[in-house]
């Protein structure tokens, strides 16, 4: 089983640096994410994404992005939440 207040006390511990890039393939890799895990059936399931740069597309930034109508994949987020849900 997990103890809660250790993976709380090691995500508080985590720190980021801004490397001041562009919006990244972050929904290619949440979607990897969900779809690969050996998710056990009825289980709750979490992911904690921490990162420094956006996904791609204007809906989620306002940054330079050379794919500025999102993810060329095509996924969205609320594709990848239905895929947790599952």
């Amino acid at each position: 089983m997990t103890n809660q207040d250790a993976i709380l006390s090691y995500i508080s511990g985590v720190t980021t640096k801004s490397g001041e890039d562009f919006p990244e393939a972050v929904l290619d890799g949440l979607n990897v994410a969900v779809s690969e895990i050996g998710w056990r059936p009825l289980s709750q399931k979490f992911i904690f994404h921490i990162a420094d740069a956006p996904p791609h597309g204007k809906l989620y930034t306002d940054k330079h992005d050379d794919f500025p109508g999102g993810c060329p994949c095509k996924l969205k987020i609320e594709d990848i939440a239905l895929v947790i849900e599952q």
